[in-house]
């Protein structure tokens, strides 16, 4: 059942997620030609693209926002606004309903994301860019579209080799692992929220919203508590002399690795809780 549900959210998002990126590849295009318009003064073409790089970034910024907000709505709406009563007369437990809508919403930002990495690329790659001459040593106009971007991506692979060492991969295997869960454990967390809200009736999304707050709130500091103590006992094990592993302090290791495990230990908490409400004080009215 819980495939079923899952292939059910992915068409679900097909609409409004097209709209999301149809509006972002709309504003890339318009954007791109805005600055690639040729200017008589530097000074006016270099203010221009500037204004249109920040305008741009503020443009993907609101895209993810609105993935966002759309996934809140679609849980709510489904799970305890006016759709719900239809979704829990399905035959499945409420874990495979949460389940199936954090892995929905999970896959959908992949794919918006990787959408908004196409249109970082179809933005930025171009020969009429102010510092694209500076940038490259020659005449930009006697260099192809793709001349620049096999320059830059060797240029970047060549600076990731340079900087990173091999003892670096696990820290940052790491580190992107603890983001991602954390991630999820954020959205885990409005699911909570909305399952607390419920509990209300008519005050439901006031009091989704104050739990939400007070629940990040209080999250803050246990996190910002438990890795300090973490980090300080990784450091007294290892005596008052710093101890190095892998090139890096013991306290750097017990930070990573306490907010890795906090993330995880946050996150299953946050579901059981989440299933827990939705099965045992379901509120519909």
């Amino acid at each position: 059942m819980l495939g079923k549900l899952l292939k059910e959210e992915l068409k679900a998002y097909r609409f409004q997620m097209g709209v999301v990126l149809l509006a972002g590849l709309i504003f890339t295009v318009f954007l791109k030609v805005i600055c690639m318009i040729p200017y008589q003064q530097e000074e006016v073409e270099i203010t221009v693209q500037s204004l249109g790089i920040g305008v741009y970034i503020m443009v993907i910024c609101l895209m993810a926002f609105a993935v966002q907000i759309l996934m809140i709505i679609r849980f709510y709406s489904t799970m305890v606004g006016d759709r719900g009563y239809l979704t829990w007369t399905l035959p499945a437990s409420s874990y495979q309903h949460i389940g199936a809508k954090l892995l929905g919403s999970v896959i959908w930002k992949l794919l918006v994301g990787l959408g908004m990495l196409v249109m970082l690329v179809i933005f930025f790659v171009g020969k009429y860019w102010f510092w694209m001459e500076d940038l490259t040593g020659s005449n930009m106009y006697d260099v192809s579209n793709i001349d620049i971007i096999k320059w830059i991506i060797q240029n970047i692979i060549q600076e990731i080799w340079g900087t990173i060492k091999p003892e670096d991969i696990l820290m940052i295997c790491i580190q992107g692992l603890s983001a991602f869960i954390w991630s999820l454990t954020a959205l885990l967390m409005i699911y909570m929220c909305i399952a607390i809200g419920q509990l209300f009736g008519k005050w439901r999304i006031l009091m989704s919203i104050g739990s939400y707050f007070g629940i990040m709130i209080l999250l803050e500091i246990v996190g910002t508590v438990a890795i300090t103590v973490m980090a300080w006992y990784s450091d007294s094990r290892a005596g008052m002399k710093q101890t190095m592993v892998l090139g890096y302090p013991t306290g750097v290791w017990g930070t990573t690795i306490g907010s890795l495990l906090g993330g995880l230990v946050t996150g299953l908490v946050l579901f059981f809780i989440t299933n827990y409400i939705f099965k045992k004080h379901l509120n519909l009215e």
